[in-house]
């Protein structure tokens, strides 16, 4: 691959045509031939997790104190009474003002690389450490169908971003498109980053251009045809991407309108905790029932309230414990990909934000899908 910046084609692939984690790979020996690829093999969508922690440097003396992430009380102290606490906070939040309107550009924008769990897929945290240059891409990912290797998000005019304009990056996180015109391989969650709002897109791109620009070309990957034909990307598209922005959902309150945002868009929740079909769309009859084919093999649990396969059983407080500190209500803590998106990302969110997914996640219907133990 040529530097990222190089031309239209070139620099439009900085983000797109990574696949740092992979989604839905057991349909590989489902399905062949050509057009089976654009079943098959591109629903590999990223779990992006945020980099290191210095990636926040270069803001965080600017960041409000109330934007900064509160300590969340260890929810084994609220079982008397476990819903209660929390809901009475989500209820005083929706009458006092969030901070966020009265925030920078760079300061909504570092709250929105938090709550996408960052971009952890674009540091090669496996391969080189906690000393691997933050989003200077270079991760590995092994699949049935090559090796992809992560790419340089940093505002790096040759080997990153920064030749791409607000429209360029607004169209490949609205359409799944290159500033060239090229598809983009839908390891990159476009299908979910399409539901964000303009504002937030605008101030996401004003984060990373505040970050440190790292000079690093982007390694080619390791694909063979038809997984590296990306004009079969079309038809996967005209089969299971729908762009849009994501409305608020009358029948829920303005604390789970906005955690339904943040899980649907910004966290694609959707895209690891949810099945694929044999086209590799997301099948929302098991929306967030969990998966078996989850990013980088990994099994994605059900995270439906249901009581008996998903977390019924878990209150509001333990989810917002869980999403600051990874550790699980019966004191287990939390490993592997996922460990990545807290520690890099929800744990840096706002606490009201946290609440917000809880209070959410608590109102998905339960589906009873045992994806553990089969």
């Amino acid at each position: 691959m040529r530097p990222a910046a190089r031309g239209d084609t070139d620099r439009g692939r900085a983000i797109g045509s990574a696949a740092p984690s992979g989604h839905g790979i057991g349909l590989a020996g489902r399905i062949g031939g050509v057009f089976g690829f654009v079943l098959a093999a591109l629903p590999f969508f990223v779990v992006e997790t945020s980099a290191a922690d210095p990636v926040a440097a270069p803001i965080a003396a600017q960041a409000e104190a109330a934007a900064a992430p509160a300590p969340v009380a260890a929810p084994r102290g609220l079982r008397g009474d476990p819903q209660a606490h929390v809901l009475e906070e989500i209820a005083r939040a929706r009458t006092r003002s969030s901070g966020i309107d009265r925030a920078t550009p760079l300061e909504r924008g570092r709250r929105i690389f938090a709550a996408t769990g960052g971009c952890t897929c674009h540091t090669d945290f496996p391969g080189e450490g906690s000393e691997a240059p933050a989003l200077a891409g270079g991760r590995a990912l092994e699949t049935p169908f090559g090796i992809y290797y992560s790419t340089n998000i940093t505002p790096d005019r040759e080997t990153g971003i920064g030749r791409w304009s607000l429209e360029d990056f607004t169209r490949a996180m609205r359409e799944g498109l290159s500033p060239g015109g090229e598809h983009y391989f839908p390891v990159f969650p476009y299908p979910a980053f399409t539901g964000l709002s303009d504002g937030d897109v605008a101030d996401l791109k004003a984060y990373l251009d505040s970050l440190p620009a790292i000079r690093r070309e982007n390694r080619p990957h390791d694909a063979h045809l038809p997984y590296s034909f990306r004009p079969l990307l079309a038809g996967w598209k005209w089969l299971n991407f729908t762009p849009g922005r994501i409305p608020d959902d009358p029948a829920l309150d303005p604390a789970s309108n906005r955690g339904r945002y943040l899980a649907l868009a910004a966290a694609h929740c959707g895209e690891c905790h949810t099945p694929r079909t044999a086209t590799g769309g997301l099948d929302r009859s098991k929306w967030l029932a969990g998966s078996r084919e989850g990013p980088e093999g990994e099994l994605a649990p059900n995270i439906t309230p249901d009581e008996k396969t998903g977390i019924g059983d878990w209150s509001i407080p333990d989810l917002v414990w869980y999403l600051e500190t990874g550790l699980k209500p019966d004191g287990d803590d939390t490993q592997g990909l996922m460990a990545e998106v807290i520690r890099h990302g929800y744990a840096n969110l706002p606490r009201e934000d946290r609440e917000a997914i809880a209070a959410y996640l608590k109102s998905v219907p339960a589906i009873e899908n045992r994806v553990r133990g089969d």
